[in-house]
Formats: structure tokens, sequence, C-alpha cells
């Protein structure tokens, strides 16, 4: 998952996805946007980080909280594509 090659976006590149031509933008030029240290961002890696290393007693929860999480961030990208083919 992710770039194989760091600074170099692979969004819709047809080795990885089989749609339209890859993107290709540098990304060591992007824009930089500060995350405050104590905001829901940083908040909300710890919590994934806490439940993909949690421990073997507490993994069957973790899964279910990981499926929560999926689900919930599916229905939010497929709210904000124009065109996914998918009813609302």
């Amino acid at each position: 998952m992710g770039p194989r090659v760091g600074g170099a976006c692979n969004r819709d590149n047809p080795a990885t996805s089989g749609r339209r031509g890859g993107c290709g933008a540098d990304l060591t030029r992007a824009a930089v946007i500060p995350l405050f240290a104590g905001g829901l961002v940083p908040a909300a890696c710890r919590h994934l980080a806490g439940l993909m290393s949690s421990l073997p007693g507490d993994r069957p929860a973790a899964l279910t909280a990981l499926r929560q999480v999926y689900a919930v961030a599916w229905r939010a990208c497929a709210a904000c594509t124009p065109s996914s083919g998918r009813r609302r």
C-alpha cells in the first residue's frame, strides 16, 4: 500500500488502480498544513495505532473497532466522490 517511490503521487495510477493515468505530482513541493499537537488528527492516529498494536486478548474488540472505523471512512469517501456510481 502507499506510494512505491517517496515524493511522487500515485493516485489513479493504472499500475495500481486500473484507471486513468497517474497524477505523478511532486509531493515534496506540496503545501504543508501544520496540525495542532493536541488536535483531533494526531489523537485519531494514536487511537488507530493503539488498536493495531493491541494485546492478543484485546484483538477481537480492536478488530471490531477497526471495522467500524473502516466503514465510517468508506462512507465518508463515497459521499465525497461525485460519480461513485452508488446511491447515497
